[in-house]
């Protein structure tokens, strides 16, 4: 077995304390129904029983549709999927957005940081580092073993969207991607909220 840290050991997950917030399905999507038919309310409740560690949830929040939450994007296809199975007529579907929320201490804007761990063949391990860094993700470190490469990373959500489909896509070899939520981070990093705090340190001990 030979790891190769890139950039900084997995140590580094835990620089910053976890920022406690409820929402851990931080990708949503609204669904509408597309023709006169409502939403099938008796059927939500089918459709948002807790997976263990929840993957998704589906809601009904309108006559015609509701919102979907979901882990990461393999879990929001699945929720849609059932949405599909569970409506009489036909569903559309809008854009994914990435949820963000103002902190109420630090009055910044944070997002979902999230945690990738991908398995590949050691022939491929090269592009996927490659996309990752095409995507300013924080590469932690390749795991090669005999036939298979680990690599683990971490980057905002905004970010990966479109990350297992790019990896998947350009090789036959089997790649297995794993995405979850690690914490929520200021948009701008720790380092801008730092900043600013010196910044204002600065001006109020001038004043």
């Amino acid at each position: 077995m030979h790891v190769q840290t890139l950039h900084s050991s997995a140590a580094a997950l835990h620089d910053y304390p976890p920022v406690d917030k409820p929402d851990h399905l931080p990708l949503h999507q609204r669904w509408l129904m597309a023709g006169s038919e409502g939403a099938r309310c008796e059927q939500v409740a089918e459709l948002s029983k807790p997976a263990r560690p929840p993957r998704f949830h589906v809601s009904v929040d309108s006559p015609r549709g509701g919102l979907l939450r979901a882990l990461n994007e393999r879990a929001l296809a699945q929720a849609r999927e059932l949405v599909r199975q569970g409506q009489l007529g036909e569903v559309v579907f809008e854009e994914p957005t990435v949820h963000t929320y103002v902190d109420e201490v630090l009055q910044v804007q944070m997002e979902p940081l999230m945690f990738v761990r991908v398995n590949a063949p050691c022939s491929r391990w090269v592009p996927i580092v490659d996309e990752l860094r095409r995507r300013r993700a924080k590469l932690h470190e390749v795991e090669l073993q005999p036939h298979v490469a680990v690599l683990r990373a971490e980057a905002p959500l905004r970010r990966l969207l479109g990350f297992e489909r790019a990896i998947i896509e350009r090789g036959e070899a089997p790649i297995q991607a794993a995405i979850w939520l690690l914490r929520y981070q200021p948009t701008d990093g720790w380092q801008a909220v730092n900043d600013a705090r010196v910044a204002g340190a600065e001006r109020g001990g001038g004043a």
